[in-house]
């Protein structure tokens, strides 16, 4: 049987790490809302839930919005993961389809309809923040 260098374990150890920061890089520029989001430029849509995304990593609604010219155009409003949201108060029944809400948060890079949602306002009265505004409504 071959004997292997007792130093042959730690030749390894450069390549480990140059892969541990490539991952490591990856998850940052994943978890980043400034590659995906003007961080600097907050805005509001509104228009009817078509369809919720109740899972990791990030909670995602559809939501049709209505454009000048009477067509709808499909927005994607990114939430937190599930953790994040449930601590916060939500539920999968927070946000349902066939909801009407009003979203405001960052938007998206390049003109793109998508919103890093923030607050959301909803037909009933109701306000949802992500971001330390206590929950409300005009019940």
């Amino acid at each position: 049987m071959a004997r292997t260098p007792r130093n042959a374990k730690w030749a390894v150890l450069p390549l480990l790490t140059a892969i541990g920061m490539m991952l490591g890089g990856i998850a940052n520029a994943h978890h980043g809302y400034s590659l995906n989001y003007e961080t600097d430029n907050i805005g509001t849509i509104e228009g009817v839930v078509e369809e919720v995304f109740w899972s990791n990593p990030h909670v995602q609604y559809y939501v049709a919005v209505k454009r000048e010219d009477g067509s709808t155009q499909t927005w994607i409003v990114e939430t937190h993961n599930l953790r994040i949201l449930q601590n916060a108060g939500w539920t999968r029944d927070t946000v349902k389809v066939g909801d009407t809400i009003k979203v405001t948060g960052y938007l998206g890079r390049q003109g793109r309809p998508r919103i890093a949602g923030m607050k959301f306002e909803f037909a009933d009265g109701s306000v949802h923040s992500l971001f330390g505004e206590e929950r409300t409504s005009s019940q």
